[in-house]
């Protein structure tokens, strides 16, 4: 959290990306529960056979038999690597700013 998200959210873009997702609170429980929070209204409103809540460490086939599409044959990605953030985090701001 100190390395990756601290540092997006201490920027201003990620800062109001942060803020919009998050609310105002920047420390790492208020974000935590925000996250829960969400996430169980995302559970209460789409109805189960529609919502995939996924567990990373299931792999690729409980969320393959889900979406109904074959299992890839290259391995399931299970790391997510310190140094990849802030190029993930890039990505999805561009997109997000392509999108205005």
């Amino acid at each position: 959290y100190q390395e990756t998200v601290l540092p997006i959210i201490m920027a201003s873009e990620g800062g109001k990306l942060f803020s919009f997702i998050f609310g105002n609170r920047r420390d790492r429980q208020s974000i935590i529960t925000a996250y829960e929070r969400h996430n169980a209204e995302v559970q209460r409103l789409i109805p189960a056979e529609r919502l995939l809540v996924y567990d990373v460490k299931s792999g690729w086939q409980y969320q393959c038999e889900f979406l109904n599409v074959p299992i890839p044959q290259t391995p399931f990605h299970y790391v997510n690597l310190r140094d990849d953030f802030p190029a993930l985090l890039d990505g999805k701001l561009a997109r997000l700013q392509d999108a205005r």
